[in-house]
């Protein structure tokens, strides 16, 4: 059962498909993993050094030691896009394109420790957004906790892999599922069930979190995924967002602690190397980042998130690598989630990636136009 909470707006799909002409002779529709579910033939082909060989999906879907020994997997699309997934945190720590433009950041400061959040990517937060409680600058939200929640900072388990989850028929994907234990409970006292879905395509990886309820009372939440998108340099004015006009968001810029409302009136969100931190309520289902070097990235709220989120930290608090990336964040932030007993709430993001062939961003031809067509659905 859904909540009323639950809030969605129109696929993509007509304008996201793969060409299914192009892949069929090197896809196999048949290439799902369930948990204990592989043949030996698959098992054969498993590499010495591939961790849970049971989601092994040879040329798809391996998982390996990564960075600080830390279990990783790596779907690989056949049209040569790949995304890494670490399983702590559950965070996709990177997104390349076919001709290998990396479309995700990771920070240089990132520990790999798994105790610490993986810094970049995209953490998950839940089930608090921003620091909670009565914190300073906190929006209204759930009991005080650490900053961001507690799931990106647990170890998630693999609970299917697959090379046809649903999208296009040729996506590659992996499925994680995060359950309550002691240490959630200490700080956040309630069953629970997250199962986060990564299913990457040619040009775009979507992210779906689904939260369910199996207690008898209801739960309060925000959730948010904390996208950083690598950019040119954030101070260059080609580097924009659009699609937030005539929006209005929390400036937790405009005061060091209190939250501070206004209305995003100008059509292009720009950096000067400052702080930008603000919460942007009820935005269109889609916003466009414009990277700086002629591409753009599209970050569409397909379903359940209805908030954006945008922060970079400006050059006194990150002065070797604030210019690095922009993160555009899909979140229910401004207004809790309460989950009943027994229901769940379903979220997902699309991330889609538009070449300089695809699409013009320059001063006469903005991706405001192609936006305008994505959002004529209106959410109900």
């Amino acid at each position: 059962k859904q909540t009323p909470d639950d809030v969605e707006s129109a696929k993509l799909g007509a304008i996201l498909g793969v060409n299914d002409e192009k892949y069929d002779e090197e896809y196999d529709e048949e290439d799902v993993n369930t948990d204990g579910d592989y043949s030996e033939a698959d098992s054969e082909n498993v590499e010495e050094e591939d961790m849970y060989p049971e989601f092994h999906i040879p040329g798809r879907v391996s998982i390996d030691a990564g960075a600080g020994g830390l279990p990783r997997a790596t779907l690989t699309h056949v049209s040569g896009s790949v995304a890494e997934v670490y399983l702590f945190g559950a965070n996709v720590t990177s997104f390349r394109t076919p001709n290998g433009a990396e479309v995700l950041y990771v920070r240089p400061d990132a520990a790999f420790d798994g105790v610490k959040p993986i810094s970049g990517g995209i953490p998950i937060c839940f089930p608090q957004f921003g620091p909670g409680g009565d914190s300073p600058g906190a929006l209204p939200a759930v009991p005080a906790m650490q900053q961001h929640g507690f799931a990106r900072n647990l170890a998630w388990e693999v609970v299917a892999s697959g090379s046809d989850l649903g999208y296009g028929g040729h996506d590659v994907g992996l499925a994680l599922r995060l359950c309550d234990n002691d240490y959630t409970r200490a700080m956040w006292d309630f069953p629970f069930e997250l199962i986060y879905e990564v299913n990457l395509g040619e040009d775009e990886l979507r992210c779906s979190l689904t939260v369910s309820n199996p207690g008898e009372v209801a739960f309060p939440f925000t959730a948010a995924l904390h996208t950083y998108v690598s950019v040119f340099d954030v101070e260059d004015k080609k580097v924009n967002l659009v699609g937030l006009q005539d929006t209005r968001c929390y400036d937790k810029a405009m005061h060091p602690t209190k939250l501070r409302v206004r209305d995003q009136t100008e059509e292009l969100v720009t950096f000067d190397g400052g702080l930008y931190d603000s919460v942007f309520v009820d935005t269109a289902p889609t916003v466009g980042l414009n990277v700086g070097t002629g591409a753009s990235v599209l970050v569409s709220n397909t379903s359940g998130f209805t908030d954006t989120v945008v922060w970079n930290p400006g050059k006194e608090a990150m002065p070797g690598w604030y210019r690095d990336f922009v993160c555009v964040e899909s979140g229910r932030v401004a207004r809790p989630v309460k989950l009943p007993s027994d229901a769940i709430w379903e979220s997902e993001m699309v991330i889609t990636v538009l070449s300089e062939e695809a699409v013009l961003i320059n001063e006469e031809q903005e991706i405001a136009e192609l936006m305008e067509g994505l959002n004529e659905g209106e959410r109900v």
